[in-house]
């Protein structure tokens, strides 16, 4: 190996190692499935090392609050609640609220 190069530590057993962020803006009739296939893919991920980021941009037919229910049973799923200037296309960027 290079002197000038370090090998990386080993990540935590417990380490995220895929973040998937989804934009949401009144999805209440999709996104349980959506999540729901999300977490069938966490199964068969090495370590499970997935989390799953839904970022509301202010869904108004009730997303938000279904997305937080799911969370609790769901620890690999979070909710981000966009405030201010809303617009779906920067949802994603925003990710991390």
């Amino acid at each position: 190996m290079d002197q000038d190069c370090q090998e990386a530590p080993p990540a935590p057993e417990d380490a995220v190692h895929l973040s998937i962020v989804i934009p949401t803006l009144n999805e209440a009739g999709n996104i349980a499935r959506v999540i729901d296939g999300l977490g069938e893919l966490r199964e068969r991920w090495p370590r499970r090392a997935i989390e799953v980021l839904c970022v509301d941009d202010g869904s108004s037919d009730g997303t938000a609050e279904l997305i937080r229910g799911l969370t609790t049973d769901r620890p690999w799923l979070r909710l981000v609640l966009r405030q201010g200037d809303r617009d779906l296309s920067r949802a994603v960027p925003g990710g991390d609220g």
